[in-house]
């Protein structure tokens, strides 16, 4: 897939957008190559660098209730078993959390870290006074778009229909494991800022100004937006499904976007994360996802 990383990263600077070789350092900004645990043409889980490991056992569809602290210091922890069975595990050493952006903090809340108000209004003592626990999530918008290629150029010949391309296909895979067989097919990402299109739009200004000159849609340096590559595979004369496919995505674009979103704890023993997902309620937040859309055309279709 090299011919299409190298097209888009030319395309990509030739707008002045910066590349990245690492979005997990506290700033996400730039053009990604994608993280895939996919290896020799295989894809596998991140669970298989443990298994058959005899001093780890993993559970399945087990949900952690709560941390059990004592003396300020977590010993263990409540889980809920597939039965529904609470069962209580203890550590030698340490506890770590790592059950992601939604379900961490929402364990924290329901162990009694976090802001006092919060625990109080579901009934759980404050172990912890952590008044950032739970809130502040910044998320960006996702543009999807869906482009009618030139006949010859998509990857559905490779991929989908038997001939003489998915034949070739095949047998580079047989070979060294390469080629488009053993792509994710998510080839990059793109997080880019767009500070100087947000400074055209009269409501991103009066925004801002409101924020006390803190741009509220990045104001530690996040991505405006997200774009995300992935390598066409569908034929161009499905081009009126594809027009209803964007039109869906568009539609859905309101619900899907989430500006400044506050963790909502909800009943402390559902399981299910439960956050608060806003609808545009301003059209500064409409200006932020219509002007990327301009920048995104003019990006793939100079």
């Amino acid at each position: 897939m090299a011919p299409f990383r190298d097209a888009l990263t030319k395309a990509w600077v030739s707008k002045g957008q910066r590349l990245t070789d690492d979005i997990y350092g506290g700033t996400m900004n730039g053009l990604t190559k994608c993280m895939n645990t996919i290896y020799k043409g295989f894809r596998s889980s991140s669970y298989v660098f443990v298994e058959g490991k005899p001093n780890v056992t993993i559970l399945s569809s087990t949900h952690s209730k709560k941390l059990i602290i004592e003396d300020s210091i977590a010993k263990g922890i409540t889980v809920y078993a597939p039965n529904g069975e609470e069962l209580d595990f203890f550590a030698k050493k340490e506890v770590i959390v790592s059950s992601g952006v939604f379900e961490s903090p929402k364990l924290l809340l329901l162990s009694g870290i976090g802001p006092e108000a919060e625990l109080k209004a579901h009934g759980i003592t404050q172990i912890v006074d952590s008044p950032h626990v739970g809130q502040n999530l910044l998320d960006h918008p996702i543009l999807a778009h869906v482009f009618r290629l030139k006949d010859g150029l998509g990857l559905e010949d490779h991929l989908l229909r038997a001939g003489p391309a998915k034949d070739g296909a095949v047998e580079q895979y047989r070979k060294n494991r390469g080629g488009p067989l053993g792509s994710g097919l998510l080839e990059l990402v793109g997080f880019p800022r767009v500070d100087e299109w947000f400074a055209q739009s009269k409501e991103l200004v009066k925004e801002k100004e409101r924020n006390g000159g803190v741009d509220p849609f990045g104001p530690g340096g996040q991505p405006h937006f997200e774009i995300d590559f992935v390598v066409s595979f569908l034929s161009p004369n499905s081009i009126s499904k594809l027009t209803n496919i964007s039109a869906n995505v568009l539609r859905c674009l309101p619900m899907a976007y989430s500006y400044p979103c506050r963790r909502k704890l909800g009943d402390r023993h559902r399981r299910s994360p439960a956050t608060t997902f806003q609808e545009w309620r301003s059209e500064a937040q409409f200006s932020q996802c219509i002007r990327p859309t301009k920048h995104q055309l003019e990006l793939l279709l100079p």
